[in-house]
């Protein structure tokens, strides 16, 4: 086997990745993992730790905020001028 550390596949694009492994340069790789809303909200609900920071669930609230508001916006606006068109 080659002694070499693992390199993530995001990192192997033939680009130099493994003579970086060679010299333990490898860059690091964050990764974002989503959390299942589910499993949050049962856990929530039960009266169970979540893990999610008050801050979290103000962030989660001003995006569905946001999308309801993306989503109401325009159809009201578009029923406005369809109202002032059949005058």
């Amino acid at each position: 086997a080659v002694d070499l550390p693992w390199i993530a596949p995001e990192l192997r694009e033939n680009r130099g990745e493994i003579e970086q492994a060679e010299r333990g340069e490898l860059p690091n790789l964050i990764t974002l993992e989503a959390i299942p809303v589910v499993e949050q909200l049962r856990a929530a609900a039960a009266g169970e730790e979540t893990g999610v920071s008050a801050g979290g669930w103000l962030a989660f609230a001003a995006a569905a905020a946001c999308c309801v508001v993306a989503g109401w916006l325009p159809m009201r606006l578009a029923l406005r001028r369809l109202e002032q068109l059949e005058v």
